[in-house]
């Protein structure tokens, strides 16, 4: 189909429309995946550029929703003539693990937004309202889900620590999706980053710039995402021959301070590192500030490598190297996993992984 450009309208806009007709008219159905990025190009002889311009502004319209490592798909949203809309509400569950009420010295503060911003988007889509909650599972009296579950059709949680809220969870009958989990389960949908992955190729970074002595400062002890950071970076050493240093290996909290503290008790060593593998980014710019009022340069005297690619990252000086997760796309596929569930077109749990990106900037 050779699109001609007519009566102003771009080629992006006669794209779009013609893939609304499409949709309208059933030949991309309900759920259905659209055909790829390059499959359309030859479709309507345009770019790519072109293409994805009208994607993403029916994917905006919550026409579409992609899916990372699947592809492009109609939602109910999407077909204007479909009478199959469902309206209901999905609740987002962020979980804290602190004896302290005040949330924000929890770095999920900075990931969670994003990912419930990722469920937000896909279930508008399908005629969803997400309501939002946020737990303290050191402060669990009773299920506080038990007033809420009787009006929502499906529960997403935001990193769980406990084995009690789980179960609290489970008892509610209703669908559920993990994200990122610290208690692992196969009753329920998870979705995870490959951390482990992630943390190998920072650490294979920071040995192919000819770094050895390389450290790692992590998160909770208790909490899997840091733990399976803590097994990549160990996997990547013993791949290369070399043994980690257990001076050099730090275990504390997810906050700036704690990785101020670690890196300060960490330089201090006489056998002090040339590199550090810190498995948050708040971790790693709280390190990058203590070493810098210690009188050292990052990167000439330590390489520093964070983890998860927060805003915060680019703005610091100079810009943090760090692995990315894509935190929107943990969102949208969560919500895809919910929908199955809640669509009964699924009646087993599945784990989902999406992988992570190593992001080069300035401190490794």
């Amino acid at each position: 189909m050779k699109l001609v450009k007519q009566n102003s309208e771009s080629y992006y806009k006669q794209v779009k429309r013609h893939l609304v007709q499409r949709i309208n008219s059933g030949e991309y159905s309900v759920d259905s995946l659209i055909p790829s990025e390059r499959e359309l190009c030859e479709l309507f002889s345009v770019s790519r550029t072109t293409i994805r311009k009208a994607a993403d502004e029916l994917v905006n319209e919550g026409r579409l929703i992609r899916i990372p490592g699947r592809g492009t798909y109609v939602t109910r949203q999407g077909n204007e003539h479909d009478n199959c809309l469902k309206t209901g509400n999905i609740l987002f569950a962020r979980c804290i693990h602190s004896e302290s009420n005040d949330s924000s010295t929890i770095s999920d503060d900075i990931f969670y937004p994003k990912v419930l911003h990722g469920v937000e988007q896909a279930a508008t889509g399908y005629e969803y309202n997400c309501m939002y909650k946020t737990v303290n599972e050191t402060r669990l009296e009773m299920n506080p889900l038990e007033q809420i579950s009787p009006s929502v059709d499906g529960i997403v949680c935001g990193e769980i620590h406990t084995e009690r809220f789980l179960q609290m969870l489970i008892s509610t009958d209703l669908p559920i999706v993990l994200v990122s989990p610290s208690v692992m389960t196969t009753r329920v949908d998870i979705v995870a980053i490959d951390n482990t992955g992630g943390a190998i190729s920072a650490v294979n970074h920071l040995m192919a710039t000819g770094r050895r002595a390389i450290a790692y400062l992590g998160g909770p002890s208790r909490s899997i995402p840091a733990l399976l950071r803590k097994r990549g970076y160990s996997e990547a050493l013993e791949s290369a021959g070399l043994t980690p240093n257990p001076r050099h290996v730090h275990s504390s909290g997810w906050r700036f301070e704690d990785g101020y503290n670690m890196a300060r008790d960490l330089m201090q060593q006489k056998d002090r590192p040339d590199a550090i593998f810190a498995s948050s980014d708040l971790i790693a710019i709280g390190a990058l500030t203590a070493i810098r009022e210690l009188g050292l340069d990052v990167p000439d005297d330590v390489a520093i490598i964070g983890f998860d690619d927060i805003d915060m990252a680019r703005e610091v000086k100079p810009p943090l190297t760090t692995v990315r997760v894509d935190k929107h796309a943990l969102g949208n596929v969560a919500f895809e996993l919910l929908r199955q569930t809640m669509s009964g077109r699924r009646d087993y749990a599945l784990h989902t992984t999406l992988p992570t990106k190593l992001v080069k900037r300035q401190t490794g």
